[in-house]
């Protein structure tokens, strides 16, 4: 039977039949020709590669994937290629689909050849006409009959010597397997000469657009080319949300090639006029700045999100990347056949990733419509479920319902695509926050990183649940995948910098945390996480100066919140750390931000363990997402001698 190996090649093994016989044609499998009657059909390789597939395991069913699987084994190509191939296949041999003589389609389960099929033996004689400068075929012969010339050769010299014969084939067979290099091996040769060392990483800038009004486009182009590069196994694609932020920014694909650590950058510039989009795309090796793939896309507006799977392809086969069938079927697929939809879905996508509260409103709407238009759409339920698990999402008035929202989209979106990783990401998210069932969550992570290797989140709330419970190794391994796909991300950052809080690395976390001022001076959470990094140092005068930076950047600088940071040093000066918590409880006391676990945290600092379980039970029965970091929080380390600890540790689901 045939392998996958040897489809290249049909003639390399002495075992390989070397013709094939089948109604009123012969293949040649030595030069890979077809022949109707002693005359040659024009036959591509691809078409003929198919027919060698099909006859060869004549009667047997074979299957669109075992056609991928070995005639295009290496290749980025769409579902409808073997549909094409064949249909030109079929008027080669004059077969008709709907009365097939040669070829049956079984819809649903792949193709069959129905013809009888005869294995020849030796090559047939073969004529040389010296006026015509040709060599023609003759009729074929019995195995043990001598080669001897027709009755009308006339002129003609005819070739007797079997050695020479042999000669002959065997540089026609040399020429056959040049031949066969150059088809396969030349691109890659080319690409190798060229670009000695293998691209293994790449970034897709924000393509270039002038016009706000179709930004959501250009921006969900963008996207849409890194999500499907990022398929590639062996391919390491900058997430969305680093390479977004040179978005509008002077830069060249050197500078970002080295901030981004990458070896190829690729940009682009989008424009529309009235239903014409044109992209201009260009491929950039940073290792020595030179142009390693470039093309200008002219297409109807109607056909925008047929030519994101275009530019995958042809990025793909720029880069030489290696894929497999399973990366294939994915780069191939499109998440819909509507237009109007992956607009609507492109628009939903945009407000998302502005992650405001109005935005998140605003993408519901947009998923919901694009959901109405082709209620087989994905990616469209994942992203109704990412808007539900945001915090500050008004459209649930309780954890329960918000749970059920998420379960159903995500069991909707899996029911049609079972190998979405962001799918499984945001049920593993669901799992863990809000229903606290880890082992399930754990499940789905996995699954997740499996099926999107390349997806940065998938990656960092990995490391996230990690941390939480207790395996710091782990954790800080899926940082590191983290942030080599998303380097710039502040959010992976940040929580990094929880994290080695956490693994009672304080130093390491804070010299980690106002390194990334440097990037991003404005950015909250690094105050935030500075402010209660520096509390549980008892630096009570640098945590007191973060937190005011950060209720300056969040527009929560009141002359309230002022004063309150005011008295708290004044408290410190005066009392020491004592008086710092006493001043700190009165003001919770007085509902002034704190939730019951973050009053349970002050009452442990103050040696009020009794009174600490008790708001701590509070917030278990209120499912307080704080005690989640129960297991690694040093704010709790006061309370873990106590047997209550273990206890509410146990019932959370945190391994002890």
């Amino acid at each position: 039977m045939l392998k996958t190996e040897d489809i290249i090649s049909v003639a390399d093994s002495p075992e390989t039949p070397r013709f094939y016989h089948f109604g009123e044609f012969r293949m040649n499998l030595t030069d890979e020709t077809l022949w109707q009657n002693g005359e040659k059909l024009r036959i591509n390789r691809r078409s003929f590669q198919i027919l060698y597939l099909l006859v060869e395991r004549a009667g047997q069913i074979i299957t669109k994937q075992e056609f991928f699987d070995t005639i295009w084994k290496d290749t980025f190509v769409s579902d409808n290629s073997l549909t094409v191939t064949m249909t030109t296949l079929r008027k080669v041999l004059g077969d008709d689909a709907k009365d097939a003589k040669f070829i049956e389609n079984l819809p649903r389960k792949g193709y069959r050849f129905i013809g009888e099929v005869k294995v020849g033996g030796d090559e047939p004689p073969i004529v040389q006409v010296e006026e015509e400068n040709i060599i023609a075929p003759v009729a074929d012969v019995e195995e043990q009959n001598i080669i001897a010339p027709t009755a009308d050769v006339g002129k003609k010299k005819v070739f007797k010597n079997r050695k020479v014969l042999f000669g002959i084939s065997a540089a026609c067979l040399m020429v056959i397997v040049v031949l066969g290099f150059n088809y396969y091996g030349f691109s890659r040769l080319r690409s190798s000469s060229a670009n000695a060392l293998q691209i293994e990483s790449v970034a897709v800038l924000p393509f270039e657009n002038q016009n706000p009004d179709t930004e959501y486009l250009s921006d969900g182009l963008t996207e849409s080319v890194i999500n499907n590069l990022s398929a590639l196994s062996n391919l390491r694609v900058i997430s969305r949300n680093s390479v977004f932020q040179y978005k509008n920014k002077p830069t060249d694909s050197m500078t970002v090639g080295r901030e981004l650590n990458v070896n190829a950058v690729l940009t682009g510039r989008f424009s529309q006029r009235g239903d014409d989009l044109t992209v201009n795309a260009e491929l950039t090796d940073v290792r020595d700045n030179r142009q390693i793939w470039g093309r200008q896309y002219s297409r109807k507006a109607s056909d925008e999100f047929a030519l994101r799977q275009e530019m995958a392809r042809d990025i793909t086969e720029a880069l030489r990347s290696k894929i497999t069938s399973q990366e294939r079927q994915r780069l191939a697929k499109g998440e819909t056949d509507n237009p109007e939809a992956f607009r609507l879905y492109l628009k939903g996508r945009f407000y998302w990733n502005k992650r405001t509260d109005e935005g998140f409103e605003k993408a519901v709407q947009f998923f919901n419509q694009a959901l109405e238009k082709d209620p087989t759409y994905a990616l469209a339920y994942v992203g109704l479920a990412s808007c539900y698990l945001s915090g500050n999402f008004k459209y649930t008035d309780t954890s329960a319902k918000r749970v059920a929202m998420v379960e159903a989209a995500m069991q909707k979106a899996l029911e049609i695509d079972d190998t979405l990783g962001e799918a499984y990401a945001v049920l593993a998210i669901n799992k863990c926050y809000y229903e606290w069932d880890f082992a399930s969550a754990e499940r789905e992570y996995k699954r997740a990183v499996e099926l999107s290797p390349n997806y940065a989140t998938a990656h960092h709330w990995y490391a996230d649940f990690l941390a939480m419970t207790g395996r710091f190794d782990e954790s800080f391994a899926e940082y590191d995948r983290a942030l080599k796909l998303d380097p710039l991300s502040l959010a992976v950052n940040t929580d990094l910098g929880l994290t080695y809080y956490y693994a009672r690395q304080s130093d390491v976390a804070i010299n980690h945390l106002n390194k990334l001022k440097e990037i991003d001076p404005n950015y909250a959470r690094t105050y935030l996480f500075l402010g209660q990094i520096y509390k549980g140092e008892n630096m009570f005068e640098d945590s007191i100066a973060a937190y005011h930076n950060y209720s300056t950047l969040t527009g929560d600088d009141t002359q309230e919140s002022i004063k309150r940071s005011e008295i708290l040093g004044d408290s410190f000066k005066t009392s020491g750390a004592k008086g710092y918590w006493k001043k700190s409880l009165e003001f919770a006391l007085e509902n002034k931000g704190f939730n019951t676990v973050q009053m349970a945290t002050i009452y442990a600092q103050l040696g009020e363990r009794d009174k600490a379980f008790e708001l701590l039970e509070k917030g278990y029965n209120g499912r307080d997402t704080v005690l989640l970091w129960l297991k690694v929080s040093p704010e709790f380390d006061s309370l873990r001698s106590d047997p209550r600890f273990d206890d509410l540790m146990r019932r959370v689901g945190l391994p002890l």
